[in-house]
């Protein structure tokens, strides 16, 4: 998909999938899509409504954007988050919203193709790695797999990962977890709680993660795992 220019306006969009001469009062599935790119939203909306009337879409252009329209009294099934829009600080931001709304399914709307990052966020919890470069009729199974509960992540990416333990980038999967959060400012407590990890079993975690990052406390682990780990 071809990148457009940003939207001028912030306000959620919301794009009725179905026609005007829809009898379906309520979607079956409601969908957001949060990216700074007026093209990739709308192309995204269109294939999803050729595809299927059961759908409704809301349209946004930030973070913040899509933090407000959660909150909203909307339930939303499905979030596709862009990496790379305005408030987005990395995987660790992708994780926030998944702990701050666990009933919506996460997965992350990328154009780009960063080593690593399909598996970081399949080991982080999140329920699906979209490039944008899939085609249209992909893009729509890969959503409706997403929304009946599935996780989605290319294997083509994942194999590049799968089998280096000697990466920084192989991280366990409760590694992971406890690293995406530490980088977002929780303590240990509140790690074990968003997590149901044991509280021993996170401060175990994170002395392994200083270990394997050469870091000397919680703010160096951050940022040199950035370097490794977007």
């Amino acid at each position: 998909m071809i990148r457009g220019e940003r939207p001028s306006s912030r306000r959620a969009v919301r794009t009725k999938l179905g026609g005007a001469g829809s009898s379906k009062a309520s979607p079956a599935v409601l969908i957001l899509i949060a990216d700074d790119h007026s093209l990739v939203r709308d192309a995204v909306a269109a294939y999803l409504k050729a595809a299927d009337d059961q759908i409704d879409v809301v349209c946004v252009g930030s973070f913040d954007d899509a933090q407000q329209a959660l909150s909203g009294a909307d339930r939303f099934e499905v979030l596709l988050l862009d990496m790379s829009m305005p408030g987005m600080k990395g995987l660790a931001t992708a994780v926030s919203l998944k702990d701050a709304f666990p009933r919506v399914r996460v997965a992350l709307l990328s154009g780009s193709v960063e080593p690593g990052l399909a598996l970081s966020a399949m080991k982080a919890g999140l329920d699906g790695f979209v490039p944008k470069t899939l085609s249209g009729p992909a893009l729509v199974s890969v959503v409706q797999l997403i929304a009946c509960g599935e996780r989605y992540f290319p294997a083509d990416q994942l194999e590049q990962h799968l089998t280096t333990a000697a990466d920084p980038l192989a991280l366990a999967s409760d590694e992971l977890e406890v690293l995406m959060r530490l980088r977002a400012g929780l303590s240990n407590k509140e790690i074990a709680k968003r997590t149901g990890l044991e509280e021993g079993r996170v401060k175990t975690l994170v002395r392994r993660l200083a270990k394997r990052f050469s870091a000397r406390n919680r703010t160096e682990i951050a940022l040199k795992s950035v370097d490794v780990i977007p």
